[in-house]
Parts: C-alpha cells; structure tokens; sequence
C-alpha cells in the first residue's frame, strides 16, 4: 500500500516537473518575459500652431530689419521718451512722460541678446530675444507707468523656442495680413530650421501662428 502511494505521489511529482520545464520553455520563446520596448513620442519643437499661407513670405521678410539690437528708442512724441537697453544680459527700461520718469528691470531674465521696442495706443510693447532661443513680450500701459512710482512690467513667454532672430516693424506699415484695418506693434520670428511665427492677428483665439510660403499654383491647374 506504501508503495503504491509513492508511485502515485512519484507520478504527480514527475508530471508537475514536466509541466513545470514545458512553461519555462514557452514562456523563453515567447514575448511574455522579454523586456517591452518603451516607445518614448518625438517630441517636435514649436509644433502646434495653425499654419497661415502667405504669398511671397520671404520677399516680404526681406523688408523687415532683423537686427540683434542691444538698444531700441522711441522718440516720436515730445511728451514721451523711452529707452531700452541690454546690458550684461539684464533688460533696462526707462520711460519718460513729461516730468515722470520710470526706470525699471526686467528681472526674470538675464541672458537678453536683442530687444525691439514700439509705442501704439498710450501702450509700449517690448519684444526681447534671450541667448537660450525664447521670445518674450512686455506691455506697459503709459497711463499706469506715469501714476505708479514703483512701476514695473512683466516679461510673458511666447512658448516659442530655439529662436534665432525677430524683427519689429517701427512704423506701423507692415503686415502679413491684407485684412487687418488697423497695425499694431507685433514680432516676426525665425527659428534655427528657417520656421516663420508672429503674434500678427489671422485667427481669432490664436496669439501665435505659423507663416509658410502660399504654393504656386499651375497655369494648368488655374483654367
């Protein structure tokens, strides 16, 4: 009786054992213990932006100054006088309304290489270029500078990066957009791949679009 319960256990044993090398072996041949391969998505720099079509994009480029300026003035009116300017990287703004006189710095960045500045509407609005690639904007409202003794402005991101150069239009006649009825100071940007962006007005909602050049359509095509 003994016996025949070790053979018994015996065989259980053998069969588990067997079952036991049968899993090792498919469980190696299949994929259920390889290492998964973790697919990280390419993360594409400045993408997301609505495209906006312009014909001849780069003639028109062409009329822009896109100068690395250390300094930008405006002087137009004689009630108001403003100066900005890069020094070791810090933004300086001084801003002059009749007797009031403002000075301030942009204290959030300290690696400045180019700053555009024009005045629309009692508002001046700087563009500033850092060395790291990234644009941003600062609005002050005149009215606030001439009654707020420690005034001081805000430099906001325009999300944009790996920027090489910007340009600003200083008297207000350029544009992208035929539609627009009225011109505002704004800034057109080139990145390091020759990628074109402005924060010009085309679509409703959007602060920053893409420019590309309209394509040439076929004499063909065209009757």
């Amino acid at each position: 009786m003994e016996k025949k319960r070790e053979r018994i256990i015996n065989g259980i044993l053998f069969i588990i054992l067997i079952l036991t090398i049968f899993a090792i072996l498919y469980l190696t041949k299949s994929d259920v213990l390889k290492p998964k391969e973790v697919v990280i998505p390419e993360v594409i720099p400045n993408s997301g932006y609505k495209v906006v079509e312009i014909e001849k994009l780069e003639k028109k480029l062409n009329k822009l100054s896109f100068v690395n300026k250390k300094q930008d003035f405006y002087n137009k009116s004689s009630n108001i006088n403003i100066n900005t300017t890069i020094v070791s990287g810090k933004v300086n703004i001084s801003i002059k309304i009749k007797k009031k006189k403002r000075t301030y710095k942009i204290e959030e960045i300290d690696n400045a290489k180019a700053i555009h500045t024009n005045v629309y509407n009692n508002t001046h609005i700087s563009y500033i270029l850092t060395e790291d690639g990234k644009v941003y904007r600062v609005e002050d409202n005149l009215s606030e500078v001439k009654k707020t003794e420690d005034y001081k402005g805000t430099a906001v991101d325009l999300g944009l990066t790996n920027v090489v150069k910007i340009a600003v239009d200083k008297r207000l006649k350029f544009k992208m957009n035929s539609e627009l009825k009225k011109i505002v100071p704004c800034v057109y940007i080139v990145t390091d791949n020759n990628r074109v962006f402005t924060d010009e007005t085309f679509i409703e909602g959007e602060k920053i679009v893409e420019l590309v050049e309209k394509p040439i359509e076929n004499a063909s095509q065209s009757n």
